[in-house]
Protein backbone atom coordinates (compact mmCIF):
# COMPACT_ATOMS: atom_id res chain seq x y z
CA UNK A 1 0.00 0.00 0.00
CA UNK A 2 1.49 3.41 -0.82
CA UNK A 3 2.83 5.30 2.26
CA UNK A 4 1.90 8.68 0.67
CA UNK A 5 -0.48 9.44 3.74
CA UNK A 6 1.73 8.90 6.15
CA UNK A 7 5.06 10.61 4.75
CA UNK A 8 6.93 11.56 7.43
CA UNK A 9 9.00 14.72 5.41
CA UNK A 10 7.27 18.02 6.32
CA UNK A 11 6.20 19.89 3.02
CA UNK A 12 8.59 22.33 1.87
CA UNK A 13 8.09 25.55 -0.57
CA UNK A 14 9.88 23.85 -3.32
CA UNK A 15 10.99 27.42 -4.15
CA UNK A 16 13.12 28.84 -1.44
CA UNK A 17 16.68 27.68 -2.62
CA UNK A 18 15.40 28.89 -6.04
CA UNK A 19 14.97 32.53 -4.47
CA UNK A 20 18.52 32.21 -2.72
CA UNK A 21 19.49 31.46 -6.40
CA UNK A 22 18.11 34.73 -7.74
CA UNK A 23 19.75 36.27 -4.63
CA UNK A 24 23.36 34.84 -5.94
CA UNK A 25 22.67 35.91 -9.67
CA UNK A 26 21.10 39.10 -9.32
CA UNK A 27 23.18 40.76 -6.83
CA UNK A 28 26.14 40.06 -9.33
CA UNK A 29 24.50 41.58 -11.99
CA UNK A 30 23.46 44.34 -10.28
CA UNK A 31 26.79 45.01 -8.76
CA UNK A 32 28.28 44.93 -12.00
CA UNK A 33 25.97 48.00 -12.98
CA UNK A 34 25.13 49.37 -9.95
CA UNK A 35 26.30 52.67 -11.10
CA UNK A 36 23.43 52.85 -13.95
CA UNK A 37 20.68 54.87 -11.82
CA UNK A 38 21.93 56.09 -8.66
CA UNK A 39 18.79 57.67 -7.04
CA UNK A 40 18.08 55.15 -4.02
CA UNK A 41 14.63 53.13 -3.98
CA UNK A 42 11.96 52.64 -2.18
CA UNK A 43 9.01 50.35 -1.97
CA UNK A 44 5.94 51.98 -3.45
CA UNK A 45 3.00 51.33 -0.71
CA UNK A 46 -0.09 50.07 -3.36
CA UNK A 47 -2.95 47.85 -4.41
CA UNK A 48 -0.44 46.96 -7.41
CA UNK A 49 2.78 46.49 -5.14
CA UNK A 50 2.80 46.10 -1.68
CA UNK A 51 -1.45 45.09 -1.74
CA UNK A 52 -1.55 46.15 1.36
CA UNK A 53 -1.11 49.54 3.18
CA UNK A 54 -0.45 48.71 6.92
CA UNK A 55 0.76 47.92 9.56
CA UNK A 56 4.66 49.33 8.69
CA UNK A 57 7.44 48.84 10.15
CA UNK A 58 9.75 51.08 11.09
CA UNK A 59 11.46 51.37 7.44
CA UNK A 60 8.72 51.76 6.04
CA UNK A 61 7.65 48.42 4.16
CA UNK A 62 4.73 46.73 5.02
CA UNK A 63 4.84 43.94 8.51
CA UNK A 64 3.45 40.93 6.05
CA UNK A 65 3.52 38.79 9.27
CA UNK A 66 1.70 41.21 11.47
CA UNK A 67 -0.98 41.62 9.01
CA UNK A 68 -1.61 37.65 8.47
CA UNK A 69 -1.81 37.58 12.51
CA UNK A 70 -4.24 39.80 12.71
CA UNK A 71 -6.39 38.63 9.96
CA UNK A 72 -5.96 34.88 11.75
CA UNK A 73 -6.58 35.98 14.93
CA UNK A 74 -9.77 37.48 14.68
CA UNK A 75 -11.72 36.28 17.20
CA UNK A 76 -9.76 33.98 18.76
CA UNK A 77 -9.47 33.75 22.68
CA UNK A 78 -7.23 31.23 24.39
CA UNK A 79 -9.66 29.34 26.10
CA UNK A 80 -11.23 28.23 22.21
CA UNK A 81 -7.67 28.06 20.45
CA UNK A 82 -7.18 24.33 19.53
CA UNK A 83 -3.27 25.74 19.41
CA UNK A 84 -2.83 26.35 22.78
CA UNK A 85 -4.29 22.37 24.31
CA UNK A 86 -1.65 21.05 21.49
CA UNK A 87 1.04 22.85 22.73
CA UNK A 88 -0.11 21.35 25.99
CA UNK A 89 0.19 17.74 24.35
CA UNK A 90 3.74 18.54 22.83
CA UNK A 91 4.99 20.97 25.41
CA UNK A 92 6.38 24.07 24.99
CA UNK A 93 9.99 22.87 23.66
CA UNK A 94 8.65 22.04 20.22
CA UNK A 95 8.93 26.03 18.94
CA UNK A 96 12.17 27.63 17.92
CA UNK A 97 14.23 28.90 20.88
CA UNK A 98 14.46 32.32 19.19
CA UNK A 99 11.13 32.94 18.04
CA UNK A 100 9.43 31.33 21.70
CA UNK A 101 8.92 34.56 23.81
CA UNK A 102 7.43 36.37 21.16
CA UNK A 103 5.13 33.40 19.47
CA UNK A 104 3.62 32.78 23.20
CA UNK A 105 3.28 36.02 23.71
CA UNK A 106 1.15 36.63 20.45
CA UNK A 107 -0.43 32.91 21.30
CA UNK A 108 -1.66 34.84 24.75
CA UNK A 109 -0.75 32.46 27.17
CA UNK A 110 1.76 32.02 29.74
CA UNK A 111 4.89 29.85 28.63
CA UNK A 112 4.13 26.23 30.02
CA UNK A 113 6.97 24.21 31.93
CA UNK A 114 9.52 22.73 30.20
CA UNK A 115 8.80 19.56 31.86
CA UNK A 116 5.77 17.41 31.48
CA UNK A 117 4.04 14.43 30.31
CA UNK A 118 4.18 15.98 27.17
CA UNK A 119 4.14 13.56 23.32
CA UNK A 120 7.14 11.67 22.71
CA UNK A 121 7.70 9.79 19.16
CA UNK A 122 7.74 6.09 19.29
CA UNK A 123 11.62 5.64 17.99
CA UNK A 124 12.41 8.07 21.19
CA UNK A 125 10.48 6.02 23.42
CA UNK A 126 11.78 3.16 22.41
CA UNK A 127 15.72 4.33 22.84
CA UNK A 128 14.79 4.89 26.12
CA UNK A 129 13.65 1.99 26.72
CA UNK A 130 16.92 -0.16 25.66
CA UNK A 131 16.52 -0.20 21.74
CA UNK A 132 19.85 -0.11 19.82
CA UNK A 133 17.72 1.15 16.77
CA UNK A 134 19.87 3.68 16.41
CA UNK A 135 23.06 1.29 15.38
CA UNK A 136 21.42 -1.58 14.56
CA UNK A 137 19.92 -1.73 10.86
CA UNK A 138 17.28 -4.89 11.54
CA UNK A 139 16.27 -3.06 14.77
CA UNK A 140 15.09 -0.41 12.84
CA UNK A 141 13.40 -2.09 10.14
CA UNK A 142 11.12 -4.21 12.97
CA UNK A 143 10.13 -1.08 14.44
CA UNK A 144 9.21 0.71 11.02
CA UNK A 145 7.47 -2.18 10.01
CA UNK A 146 5.40 -2.36 13.29
CA UNK A 147 4.50 1.15 13.19
CA UNK A 148 3.73 0.56 9.43
CA UNK A 149 1.55 -1.86 10.32
CA UNK A 150 -0.39 -0.25 13.13
CA UNK A 151 -1.44 2.71 10.89
CA UNK A 152 -2.71 0.50 8.13
CA UNK A 153 -4.35 -2.15 9.87
CA UNK A 154 -6.19 -3.14 13.32
CA UNK A 155 -3.59 -4.33 15.74
CA UNK A 156 -3.63 -5.55 19.27
CA UNK A 157 -1.52 -5.46 22.73
CA UNK A 158 -0.67 -9.23 22.37
CA UNK A 159 0.62 -8.47 18.68
CA UNK A 160 2.28 -5.28 19.40
CA UNK A 161 3.35 -5.29 23.24
CA UNK A 162 6.07 -2.59 22.44
CA UNK A 163 3.59 -0.35 20.63
CA UNK A 164 0.67 -0.93 23.04
CA UNK A 165 2.68 0.57 26.16
CA UNK A 166 4.20 3.33 23.67
CA UNK A 167 0.21 4.30 23.58
CA UNK A 168 -0.56 4.34 26.77
CA UNK A 169 2.84 6.43 27.44
CA UNK A 170 1.12 9.12 25.62
CA UNK A 171 -2.45 8.97 27.05
CA UNK A 172 -2.12 12.46 28.93
CA UNK A 173 -1.06 14.12 25.81
CA UNK A 174 -3.44 12.08 23.72
CA UNK A 175 -6.15 13.62 25.80
CA UNK A 176 -4.88 17.54 24.91
CA UNK A 177 -4.77 16.37 21.25
CA UNK A 178 -8.40 15.01 21.66
CA UNK A 179 -9.54 18.72 23.55
CA UNK A 180 -7.68 20.28 20.76
CA UNK A 181 -9.85 18.34 18.05
CA UNK A 182 -13.04 19.89 20.00
CA UNK A 183 -12.34 23.59 19.32
CA UNK A 184 -14.02 26.15 17.15
CA UNK A 185 -10.51 27.57 15.77
CA UNK A 186 -6.65 27.15 15.48
CA UNK A 187 -4.03 30.22 15.35
CA UNK A 188 -0.50 29.55 15.97
CA UNK A 189 1.13 32.26 15.10
CA UNK A 190 3.85 33.43 12.51
CA UNK A 191 6.91 34.68 13.94
CA UNK A 192 10.17 34.57 12.39
CA UNK A 193 13.84 34.47 13.78
CA UNK A 194 15.02 38.18 14.34
CA UNK A 195 12.10 39.79 12.23
CA UNK A 196 13.35 37.46 9.00
CA UNK A 197 10.32 37.45 7.39
CA UNK A 198 7.37 35.07 6.45
CA UNK A 199 9.54 33.22 4.02
CA UNK A 200 12.01 32.17 7.56
CA UNK A 201 8.59 31.55 9.62
CA UNK A 202 8.85 28.27 11.23
CA UNK A 203 6.07 25.74 11.60
CA UNK A 204 7.20 23.72 14.47
CA UNK A 205 3.34 23.10 16.25
CA UNK A 206 1.72 22.97 12.68
CA UNK A 207 3.78 20.27 11.40
CA UNK A 208 3.50 18.63 14.57
CA UNK A 209 -0.41 18.31 14.38
CA UNK A 210 0.46 15.18 11.49
CA UNK A 211 1.93 13.02 15.02
CA UNK A 212 -1.44 14.29 16.91
CA UNK A 213 -3.66 12.79 13.75
CA UNK A 214 -1.27 9.64 13.61
CA UNK A 215 -1.59 8.21 17.33
CA UNK A 216 -5.43 9.40 16.48
CA UNK A 217 -5.33 6.63 13.70
CA UNK A 218 -3.68 3.99 15.28
CA UNK A 219 -5.82 4.15 18.87
CA UNK A 220 -8.49 3.95 15.76
CA UNK A 221 -7.15 0.92 14.61
CA UNK A 222 -6.63 -0.75 18.07
CA UNK A 223 -10.40 0.51 19.00
CA UNK A 224 -11.73 -1.46 15.99
CA UNK A 225 -9.34 -4.60 16.92
CA UNK A 226 -10.96 -4.56 20.16
CA UNK A 227 -14.61 -4.35 19.00
CA UNK A 228 -15.33 -0.79 20.34
CA UNK A 229 -16.58 0.70 17.18
CA UNK A 230 -17.93 3.51 18.60
CA UNK A 231 -14.73 4.66 20.38
CA UNK A 232 -13.17 3.92 16.77
CA UNK A 233 -15.40 6.65 15.22
CA UNK A 234 -15.16 9.13 17.88
CA UNK A 235 -11.42 9.10 16.91
CA UNK A 236 -11.64 8.97 13.58
CA UNK A 237 -13.82 11.77 13.36
CA UNK A 238 -11.38 13.69 15.69
CA UNK A 239 -8.73 13.58 13.43
CA UNK A 240 -10.93 14.67 10.15
CA UNK A 241 -11.61 17.64 12.99
CA UNK A 242 -8.09 18.71 13.52
CA UNK A 243 -7.76 18.56 9.35
CA UNK A 244 -9.88 21.33 9.34
CA UNK A 245 -8.62 23.60 11.95
CA UNK A 246 -5.16 23.06 10.70
CA UNK A 247 -6.85 24.54 7.41
CA UNK A 248 -7.44 27.64 8.89
CA UNK A 249 -3.43 28.26 8.53
CA UNK A 250 -2.75 31.03 5.99
CA UNK A 251 -0.19 29.24 3.92
CA UNK A 252 0.61 26.60 1.31
CA UNK A 253 2.66 24.46 3.41
CA UNK A 254 -0.20 24.50 5.96
CA UNK A 255 -3.06 23.79 3.73
CA UNK A 256 -0.79 20.72 2.22
CA UNK A 257 -0.36 19.60 6.13
CA UNK A 258 -4.43 19.65 6.57
CA UNK A 259 -5.04 17.79 3.45
CA UNK A 260 -2.55 15.26 4.75
CA UNK A 261 -3.94 14.70 8.05
CA UNK A 262 -7.41 14.32 6.27
CA UNK A 263 -5.87 11.66 4.49
CA UNK A 264 -4.61 9.82 7.45
CA UNK A 265 -7.87 10.20 9.08
CA UNK A 266 -9.37 8.24 6.25
CA UNK A 267 -7.30 5.28 6.66
CA UNK A 268 -9.10 4.78 9.32
CA UNK A 269 -12.21 5.36 8.08
CA UNK A 270 -11.00 2.07 5.61
CA UNK A 271 -10.78 -0.36 8.09
CA UNK A 272 -13.93 0.93 10.60
CA UNK A 273 -15.75 0.00 6.86
CA UNK A 274 -14.53 -3.06 6.13
CA UNK A 275 -14.41 -4.57 9.67
CA UNK A 276 -17.85 -4.99 9.19
CA UNK A 277 -19.00 -3.60 12.71
CA UNK A 278 -21.04 -0.86 12.06
CA UNK A 279 -24.78 -0.80 12.14
CA UNK A 280 -26.73 0.60 9.46
CA UNK A 281 -27.82 3.73 12.06
CA UNK A 282 -24.24 4.04 13.25
CA UNK A 283 -23.10 4.62 9.32
CA UNK A 284 -25.91 7.08 8.83
CA UNK A 285 -24.83 9.07 11.90
CA UNK A 286 -21.18 8.94 10.76
CA UNK A 287 -21.95 10.40 7.45
CA UNK A 288 -23.91 12.94 9.25
CA UNK A 289 -21.19 13.75 11.48
CA UNK A 290 -18.69 14.36 8.64
CA UNK A 291 -20.77 16.14 6.81
CA UNK A 292 -21.82 18.66 9.17
CA UNK A 293 -17.63 19.25 9.37
CA UNK A 294 -16.56 22.87 8.49
CA UNK A 295 -15.18 23.07 5.14
CA UNK A 296 -11.60 23.30 4.37
CA UNK A 297 -9.99 26.68 3.54
CA UNK A 298 -10.51 27.50 -0.49
CA UNK A 299 -7.35 26.87 -2.07
CA UNK A 300 -7.88 30.49 -4.32
CA UNK A 301 -8.17 32.07 -0.82
CA UNK A 302 -4.98 30.97 0.48
CA UNK A 303 -3.29 31.52 -2.72
CA UNK A 304 -4.80 34.73 -3.08
CA UNK A 305 -3.71 36.26 0.64
CA UNK A 306 -0.82 34.10 2.12
CA UNK A 307 0.80 33.14 -0.80
CA UNK A 308 0.99 36.60 -2.09
CA UNK A 309 1.89 38.11 0.72
CA UNK A 310 4.91 36.11 1.19
CA UNK A 311 6.36 36.14 -1.96
CA UNK A 312 5.75 40.01 -1.54
CA UNK A 313 7.28 39.92 1.62
CA UNK A 314 10.10 37.83 -0.18
CA UNK A 315 10.37 40.81 -2.72
CA UNK A 316 10.93 43.00 -0.15
CA UNK A 317 13.66 41.30 1.71
CA UNK A 318 15.52 41.20 -1.57
CA UNK A 319 15.53 44.82 -2.49
CA UNK A 320 16.91 45.11 1.26
CA UNK A 321 19.59 42.56 0.76
CA UNK A 322 18.32 40.13 3.26
CA UNK A 323 18.26 37.01 1.04
CA UNK A 324 21.41 36.96 -0.72
CA UNK A 325 23.14 37.59 2.24
CA UNK A 326 24.59 39.46 4.76
CA UNK A 327 27.22 41.81 3.08
CA UNK A 328 26.86 45.08 3.53
CA UNK A 329 28.07 45.83 0.17
CA UNK A 330 25.76 43.54 -1.38
CA UNK A 331 22.81 45.38 0.54
CA UNK A 332 23.77 48.39 -0.87
CA UNK A 333 24.23 47.24 -4.23
CA UNK A 334 20.18 45.84 -4.21
CA UNK A 335 18.92 48.66 -1.95
CA UNK A 336 20.51 51.33 -4.56
CA UNK A 337 20.24 48.97 -8.35
CA UNK A 338 17.14 46.99 -7.48
CA UNK A 339 13.75 48.28 -7.85
CA UNK A 340 11.32 45.90 -6.21
CA UNK A 341 8.11 47.72 -7.60
CA UNK A 342 7.80 46.08 -11.32
CA UNK A 343 8.23 42.39 -9.55
CA UNK A 344 5.62 43.28 -7.57
CA UNK A 345 3.56 44.35 -10.17
CA UNK A 346 4.22 41.27 -12.12
CA UNK A 347 3.65 39.05 -9.49
CA UNK A 348 0.44 40.78 -8.67
CA UNK A 349 -0.69 40.59 -12.17
CA UNK A 350 0.38 36.97 -12.07
CA UNK A 351 -1.86 36.23 -8.68
CA UNK A 352 -5.16 37.82 -10.31
CA UNK A 353 -4.94 35.58 -13.33
CA UNK A 354 -4.75 33.05 -10.97
CA UNK A 355 -8.02 34.02 -9.55
CA UNK A 356 -9.87 34.51 -12.28
CA UNK A 357 -8.55 30.70 -13.18
CA UNK A 358 -9.22 29.60 -9.80
CA UNK A 359 -13.32 30.77 -10.67
CA UNK A 360 -13.44 27.59 -13.28
CA UNK A 361 -15.81 25.43 -12.34
CA UNK A 362 -14.86 22.49 -14.44
CA UNK A 363 -11.80 20.97 -12.20
CA UNK A 364 -10.08 19.69 -14.99
CA UNK A 365 -10.59 23.65 -17.53
CA UNK A 366 -9.63 24.96 -13.86
CA UNK A 367 -6.02 22.98 -13.98
CA UNK A 368 -5.20 23.43 -17.41
CA UNK A 369 -5.88 27.36 -17.30
CA UNK A 370 -3.21 27.33 -14.22
CA UNK A 371 -0.91 25.34 -16.42
CA UNK A 372 -1.23 28.02 -19.15
CA UNK A 373 -0.51 30.54 -16.81
CA UNK A 374 2.83 28.87 -15.63
CA UNK A 375 4.00 27.97 -18.59
CA UNK A 376 3.62 32.08 -20.07
CA UNK A 377 5.60 33.03 -16.62
CA UNK A 378 8.04 30.23 -16.53
CA UNK A 379 11.46 31.51 -16.86
CA UNK A 380 13.42 28.97 -14.81
CA UNK A 381 17.06 29.74 -13.49
CA UNK A 382 18.38 27.55 -15.87
CA UNK A 383 17.55 29.16 -18.52
CA UNK A 384 19.81 32.44 -17.60
CA UNK A 385 21.98 31.95 -20.23
CA UNK A 386 24.67 34.23 -20.28
CA UNK A 387 23.37 36.22 -23.59
CA UNK A 388 20.15 36.78 -21.22
CA UNK A 389 22.11 38.28 -18.33
CA UNK A 390 24.93 40.23 -20.78
CA UNK A 391 21.63 42.10 -22.52
CA UNK A 392 20.10 43.10 -18.19
CA UNK A 393 23.71 44.55 -18.07
CA UNK A 394 22.70 47.12 -20.77
CA UNK A 395 19.27 47.33 -19.82
CA UNK A 396 17.23 50.24 -18.01
CA UNK A 397 16.84 49.35 -14.04
CA UNK A 398 13.32 48.83 -14.49
CA UNK A 399 13.66 46.49 -17.10
CA UNK A 400 15.39 44.54 -15.27
CA UNK A 401 13.49 44.90 -12.02
CA UNK A 402 11.19 43.18 -14.42
CA UNK A 403 13.01 40.25 -15.52
CA UNK A 404 13.67 39.62 -11.93
CA UNK A 405 9.99 39.46 -11.14
CA UNK A 406 9.49 37.01 -13.88
CA UNK A 407 12.03 34.90 -12.64
CA UNK A 408 10.46 34.90 -8.74
CA UNK A 409 7.15 34.30 -10.44
CA UNK A 410 8.31 31.04 -12.46
CA UNK A 411 9.57 29.71 -9.22
CA UNK A 412 5.80 30.43 -7.22
CA UNK A 413 3.94 29.05 -10.19
CA UNK A 414 4.52 25.45 -10.09
CA UNK A 415 3.83 25.34 -6.73
CA UNK A 416 0.17 26.90 -6.57
CA UNK A 417 -0.63 24.07 -9.85
CA UNK A 418 0.48 21.47 -7.75
CA UNK A 419 -1.32 22.78 -4.45
CA UNK A 420 -4.57 22.98 -6.29
CA UNK A 421 -4.48 19.46 -7.49
CA UNK A 422 -3.90 18.25 -3.79
CA UNK A 423 -7.09 20.31 -3.13
CA UNK A 424 -8.92 18.59 -5.75
CA UNK A 425 -7.43 15.17 -4.56
CA UNK A 426 -8.83 16.01 -1.21
CA UNK A 427 -12.34 16.92 -2.26
CA UNK A 428 -12.26 13.52 -4.09
CA UNK A 429 -11.38 11.34 -1.36
CA UNK A 430 -13.54 12.79 1.00
CA UNK A 431 -16.64 11.87 -1.73
CA UNK A 432 -14.93 8.43 -1.49
CA UNK A 433 -14.96 8.03 1.92
CA UNK A 434 -18.63 9.51 1.71
CA UNK A 435 -19.23 6.58 -0.22
CA UNK A 436 -17.93 3.97 1.85
CA UNK A 437 -20.38 4.73 4.69
CA UNK A 438 -23.13 4.47 2.51
CA UNK A 439 -21.50 1.27 1.09
CA UNK A 440 -21.57 0.11 5.52
CA UNK A 441 -25.34 1.30 5.63
CA UNK A 442 -26.32 -0.97 2.48
CA UNK A 443 -24.13 -3.86 4.04
CA UNK A 444 -25.67 -3.61 7.64
CA UNK A 445 -28.95 -3.21 5.73
CA UNK A 446 -28.41 -6.75 3.40
CA UNK A 447 -25.28 -8.38 4.88
CA UNK A 448 -22.97 -7.58 1.56
CA UNK A 449 -21.40 -4.99 -0.12
CA UNK A 450 -23.15 -4.64 -3.59
CA UNK A 451 -22.32 -5.67 -6.94
CA UNK A 452 -22.53 -2.20 -8.41
CA UNK A 453 -22.87 1.89 -7.01
CA UNK A 454 -25.84 2.21 -8.58
CA UNK A 455 -27.62 0.25 -5.96
CA UNK A 456 -26.78 2.77 -3.68
CA UNK A 457 -29.37 4.79 -5.73
CA UNK A 458 -32.14 5.91 -4.11
CA UNK A 459 -31.88 4.67 -0.77
CA UNK A 460 -28.56 5.32 0.46
CA UNK A 461 -27.33 7.62 -2.25
CA UNK A 462 -29.63 10.52 -3.78
CA UNK A 463 -27.43 9.98 -6.89
CA UNK A 464 -23.79 8.58 -7.87
CA UNK A 465 -21.56 11.25 -7.41
CA UNK A 466 -19.25 12.00 -10.83
CA UNK A 467 -15.19 11.27 -10.88
CA UNK A 468 -13.65 14.66 -12.12
CA UNK A 469 -10.78 13.18 -13.65
CA UNK A 470 -12.76 10.78 -16.49
CA UNK A 471 -16.33 12.32 -16.09
CA UNK A 472 -18.14 9.56 -15.36
CA UNK A 473 -18.75 7.49 -11.82
CA UNK A 474 -15.94 6.43 -9.80
CA UNK A 475 -14.68 3.18 -10.58
CA UNK A 476 -16.02 0.27 -8.40
CA UNK A 477 -15.32 -3.49 -7.51
CA UNK A 478 -15.39 -6.36 -5.13
CA UNK A 479 -12.24 -7.74 -3.58
CA UNK A 480 -12.02 -10.69 -1.45
CA UNK A 481 -11.29 -8.19 1.60
CA UNK A 482 -14.38 -5.85 0.75
CA UNK A 483 -14.36 -3.29 -1.78
CA UNK A 484 -12.47 -1.09 -3.75
CA UNK A 485 -13.61 2.35 -5.03
CA UNK A 486 -11.39 5.08 -6.54
CA UNK A 487 -11.11 8.02 -9.18
CA UNK A 488 -8.62 7.42 -12.14
CA UNK A 489 -6.26 10.31 -11.67
CA UNK A 490 -4.88 13.05 -13.07
CA UNK A 491 -3.62 11.16 -15.95
CA UNK A 492 -7.37 9.86 -16.89
CA UNK A 493 -6.14 6.10 -16.59
CA UNK A 494 -7.35 3.68 -15.05
CA UNK A 495 -4.88 1.67 -13.24
CA UNK A 496 -7.17 -0.27 -11.18
CA UNK A 497 -7.12 1.78 -7.87
CA UNK A 498 -3.06 1.39 -7.43
CA UNK A 499 -1.43 5.04 -6.26
CA UNK A 500 2.34 3.62 -6.65
CA UNK A 501 5.06 2.65 -9.15
CA UNK A 502 3.75 5.16 -11.25
CA UNK A 503 0.24 5.27 -10.92
CA UNK A 504 -1.90 7.54 -9.37
CA UNK A 505 -4.98 6.83 -9.15
CA UNK A 506 -6.77 7.78 -5.72
CA UNK A 507 -8.69 5.04 -4.11
CA UNK A 508 -10.67 3.99 -0.94
CA UNK A 509 -11.33 0.72 0.36
CA UNK A 510 -9.30 -2.62 0.40
CA UNK A 511 -6.16 -0.63 -1.44
CA UNK A 512 -3.81 -2.99 -3.60
CA UNK A 513 -0.30 -2.81 -1.64
CA UNK A 514 2.51 -2.12 -3.38
CA UNK A 515 3.26 -5.96 -4.17
CA UNK A 516 0.25 -5.73 -5.99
Amino acid sequence: MSNDLTDTEPPRRSWVTGKRLIGIAITVLIMLRVGVDLMPIRVQIGPETTYIDGPLKEDGTPDYAAYLNEQWSKGVTPDQNAAVDLIHAFGPSIINEDIREEYFQQLGIELPPFEGDYYIDFLTYMEQNGSDWRTNPSEMDRLEVMRSEAMTRPWSADEFPEFSKWVQRNEEPMAAILAASDQPRYYSPLVSPEDAGLLFVTLELTQKTRDATRILLMKTMLAIQNGDISRAVDLSLAGHRLSRLVSEHPTLIGQLVAYAESAIASVGDEQIILSGQLSAQQAIEYRSRLSELPEFQPMKEVIDLGERLMSLDAMVMFHQGRISGEDIGRKVALQWAFDPNPSMFVFNGMLDEINVAMDESDSKERLRKLEAIERRYDVRPELWNLKMLIGLLFSTRIAVSEQVGKMMVSLTAPSVVRVVGSELRCEIRQELVDMGYALADYRAETGSFPKSLESLVPEQLDELPIDPYSGGVYRYKLTDGGFLIWSVGPDGFDDGGRDHDGADDIAFGDRPREEE
